[in-house]
């Protein structure tokens, strides 16, 4: 139960981050997919980063390991909103955009995460 409790508050403060990072990146870049996501799916992506290189060279309390690994950067990240705003750009016949989206999306998200474990190894 305690696993659950820590998941879901965890998880509370991610999908609260995402959404205020949406919020805010919509403002000055209104068209197109959200950079506030992509800015979301980034942090996700270092942060588990560091949570992987930590625990490659340590014990880390199971419930840390839940907190941030599937309740903090699961509410953070989101694998459907990235998807679904690839659709939306190849369903208005913008493929060259769909396909800088998902570059940016996977080269971005694979850099953070190899950095943050390179970063959380330091630990």
């Amino acid at each position: 139960m305690n696993g659950l409790l820590v998941v879901g508050a965890a998880g509370t403060v991610g999908a609260l981050g995402r959404h205020y990072l949406d919020l805010g990146f919509r403002r000055p870049f209104p068209a197109g997919p959200s950079r506030g996501i992509l800015a979301a799916n980034v942090v996700a992506s270092f942060v588990l980063g560091v949570l992987t290189g930590v625990v490659a060279g340590r014990v880390v309390d199971p419930d840390l390991r839940l907190a941030v690994g599937v309740g903090f950067c699961g509410g953070l990240s989101t694998f459907s909103t990235f998807v679904a705003q690839l659709a939306e750009e190849l369903e208005g016949g913008r493929r060259p955009a769909a396909l800088w989206w998902a570059g940016v999306v996977l080269v971005s998200g694979a850099l953070a995460a190899a950095v943050g474990v390179a970063v959380g190894r330091l630990f």
